[in-house]
C-alpha cells in the first residue's frame, strides 16, 4: 500500500511509518517510507502541512523521454532524482518549484544533443547559477547535480 502522496514513480512499499518528534518549542512529524525496490522516502509534517517526498541517501534514477513543462508533469518531480533525459529531440523542462535549501536533483545527458534547456520555473522564479535565464546543457555527455541554495537559486556542480 503506497502511502498518501506518494513520491511519483514508486508503485510498491514494504514498510511505511510515521515518528512524532518534540524539542522545546518545536513538534514535528517525519514520515518514512520504504520502496520495495530498496530506497527510502521521507517527509515532514509541521504544523499540519506535509512536505514533499524526499528520498535519503542515494538517488534513485528515472528517465525523462518527452519534453516540455515540468519533470513528470509535477512542478516538484525532479527533486531527489536522477533524470536521464532520454527523449531523442530536444528536451526541455523547468526547473522544479518552490525547493528548500539542500534540495537536489541530476540530469544526465543521454540522448547525445547539446541543446537541452532548463527553463527557469515561472511558478516560483528561482535563477540558475546566479543568473536570470535559463540554462543550456550543451554537453552531449553532461551529468550535472543541481542545489538549490538559501540566498541564489539554483547552483549546479559537475557530477
Amino acid at each position: 500500500q503506497a502511502p498518501t502522496n506518494a513520491p511519483a514513480g514508486v508503485t510498491s512499499w514494504a514498510h511505511v511509518s510515521v515518528v512524532v518528534h518534540t524539542s522545546p518549542g518545536y513538534k514535528y512529524q517525519t514520515c518514512r517510507a520504504l520502496d520495495a525496490d530498496g530506497p527510502v522516502f521521507e517527509r515532514r509534517q509541521v504544523g499540519g502541512t506535509w512536505g514533499i517526498w524526499r528520498p535519503l541517501g542515494f538517488m534513485p534514477a528515472r528517465n525523462v523521454n518527452d519534453t516540455g513543462g515540468h519533470f513528470y508533469g509535477q512542478p516538484q518531480g525532479a527533486l531527489g532524482w536522477v533524470n536521464t533525459m532520454t527523449f531523442a529531440g530536444q528536451c526541455n523542462k523547468y526547473m522544479p518549484a518552490y525547493a528548500l535549501p539542500g534540495d537536489r536533483f541530476m540530469v544526465v545527458v543521454a540522448n547525445g544533443r547539446s541543446d537541452n534547456t532548463l527553463f527557469i520555473n515561472p511558478e516560483d522564479g528561482e535563477w540558475i547559477m546566479g543568473l536570470n535565464e535559463n540554462h543550456v546543457l550543451d554537453n552531449p555527455n553532461a551529468a550535472v547535480m543541481f542545489i538549490k541554495t538559501p540566498s541564489s537559486g539554483w547552483r549546479a556542480e559537475l557530477a
